[in-house]
């Protein structure tokens, strides 16, 4: 019975150094929360719009945050558009026990012509 729970257990940790290695190199690519990006912020900031079709989801173990990339984002403002190349944006991972939903930091790129 233990010899049974000695495999289970290593198998379990195997596999979840195997997930956390997979998702700090390669990320996790998704349509998902997309609106859910565009919608907060568009309620943030009533005068821009950000468009964008991307979104690679990274974890980050040394800082416990997640790292949502957003790749070729554009920038509406009043009919004038700012292209980025990406736009960067860290998530703690206590919010999400804590529910506090609220990026760390922030960071993007040199503007694109």
């Amino acid at each position: 019975m233990t010899k049974f729970f000695s495999r289970f257990l290593i198998l379990l940790v195997v596999s979840l150094l195997s997930i956390v290695i997979y998702l700090s190199y390669f990320g996790l690519e998704t349509d998902k929360f997309n609106n859910l990006i565009k919608g907060k912020a568009d309620e943030a900031y009533t005068h821009a719009k950000l468009e964008f079709k991307n979104t690679k989801i990274y974890l980050n173990p040394k800082e416990f945050n997640l790292a949502v990339k957003l790749q070729n984002p554009k920038i509406l403002i009043k009919n004038n558009e700012i292209n980025l190349s990406k736009i960067d944006l860290f998530l703690d991972l206590k919010s999400f026990i804590t529910s506090d939903f609220f990026a760390t930091k922030g960071r993007n790129s040199i503007f694109q012509k």
